[in-house]
This record gives structure tokens, sequence and C-alpha cells, in this order.
């Protein structure tokens, strides 16, 4: 199930820390073919961002259970240099049938100074999921923002309208 992370740590060249309970970034080469494909859950509609990342891939690790953490998992790549002195959070809201956000994780990708067009990144979340949430069906709604000062980036989209993926269905059981 989790080929791709365990060829990646398999070739990890060095590993750095983050702050306590944050866990720590592995950064590896990849010098093989393109990233395989790993299943999960698609991208339809617009999946590039205004700031050059483009939305590969996104899927559950493992399973989400009420009380438990929903363990997210994103596949992005570095289609243009991003600003300089820019830097970049990710956003991911876990979205009820009837619109409400009932979990979110936001956090650092990797730090936007260290891109290089062309660079794939695998990315995780832990979302905590609360012990009263009803089994069921949920939307995830990603997006990118600058920090510290948080504002959106948008999609390049026809309207420019839109600064984040849906995705889903997310079975929580």
């Amino acid at each position: 199930e989790d080929e791709l992370p365990m060829r990646l740590l398999e070739t990890a060249e060095t590993v750095v820390a983050l702050r306590p309970g944050e866990g720590d970034y592995r950064l590896v080469r990849w010098t093989g073919q393109p990233v395989p494909a790993m299943g999960g859950l698609s991208v339809r509609g617009p999946s590039r961002w205004a700031n050059g990342v483009q939305l590969r891939a996104a899927r559950v690790l493992g399973e989400a259970r009420p009380g438990g953490t929903l363990r997210w998992q994103l596949i992005w790549s570095v289609e243009a240099a991003p600003p300089p002195g820019m830097d970049y959070h990710w956003f991911n809201h876990l979205i009820d049938a009837r619109g409400r956000r009932v979990g979110q994780k936001d956090g650092v990708g990797f730090p936007s100074r260290h891109w290089r067009i062309g660079d794939t990144v695998v990315i995780w979340f832990d979302i905590p999921l609360a012990a009263d949430m009803p089994s069921g069906q949920y939307t995830m709604r990603v997006g990118i923002y600058t920090f510290p000062d948080v504002r959106n980036v948008p999609l390049s989209d026809a309207s420019g309208n839109l600064d984040a993926i849906e995705l889903g269905p997310i079975e929580i059981r």
C-alpha cells in the first residue's frame, strides 16, 4: 500500500528535524522514472496554484475512524519558481456533507527557498478526528497560503476565483 514512501525512506539522504512534536523532513533524490501512480483520490478540475505548485495526487493512508487520526498524503510538484522571499503553508480542511469544517491541519509543505523546478514532494498531515464524528463520506479542501501574512494562493483557473481543491469522497468508518 505504501510502496513509494517506503522506497523513498530507504534512499533518504538527509533528515532535517523540525520543532518538537512536528516530525522531520526526509530529503531524497529521485532519479528514476516519474513518480508512480499510487491510487487514491484523483484531482479533477484546476490543480495548479498561481505560485507554480501542481497537485499530482492525494490519498488517505490507512483507515480513518472517529476518535482516531486521518493520515492525509499529498504529492505535488514544482512547475515554476516561486517569487523570491515568499514562504507557503498548506491547509487541509475536512468538510462534512453539510459543508461544515469538522477537521483541519495546516503546516509547512517544504520551504519554497529550496524549491527547484521539476521537484516532486510527498507530504503527510495527521488530522485528529472527533470521537463523536459520524461515520460517512467527507470531502477534503486543500489549499496553499502565504506565511506569515496568511493570504490564500489562487488556483490557476479561467475565473481566478478558486483557492482550494476539493477531493473526495473520504470514508470515515
